[in-house]
C-alpha cells in the first residue's frame, strides 16, 4: 500500500520535475529580481496589515486614535506584539514571496 506522502513532488524526489542537479542557491539566484521584488510587496503587505491589525485594536481599546496627544506610547506597546509576530513568520513570507514570483526553486 502506497503512502499518501508518496504522491506528493515534495517527499518523492524521482517525480519531481525540476532539474535536481542545480543547487537551490543557484535556482534563486537566477530568479534575482522577481524574488527580490515580490518579497518586497509581499513583506511591505504583511507589515501594513499588522500596522492596521494595532490601530484597530488599539482604537478599540482607548477609544482614541494613536495620534491623539500621549498615545503614541501606548500605540507602540501594542504594535511591539505585532511586530515581534512579523518576524517569526519571516520564512512564511519568504515563501510566499516564491510563489508570487512564481520560481520553481
Amino acid at each position: 500500500k502506497k503512502s499518501f506522502l508518496t504522491g506528493l513532488k515534495f517527499w518523492n524526489k524521482n517525480k519531481n520535475n525540476n532539474d535536481d542537479s542545480v543547487p537551490f542557491k543557484v535556482k534563486l539566484r537566477k530568479a534575482g529580481l522577481a524574488v527580490l521584488l515580490s518579497y518586497g510587496f509581499v513583506s511591505n503587505m504583511s507589515y501594513s496589515v499588522t500596522v492596521s491589525l494595532a490601530w484597530y485594536g488599539f482604537n478599540k481599546k482607548t477609544g482614541l486614535s494613536p495620534l491623539a496627544p500621549g498615545q503614541w506610547k501606548g500605540f507602540l506597546a501594542v504594535y511591539a506584539g505585532f511586530y515581534v509576530f512579523n518576524n517569526f513568520v519571516r520564512p512564511a513570507r519568504f515563501t510566499l514571496s516564491l510563489g508570487v514570483a512564481k520560481c520553481k526553486c
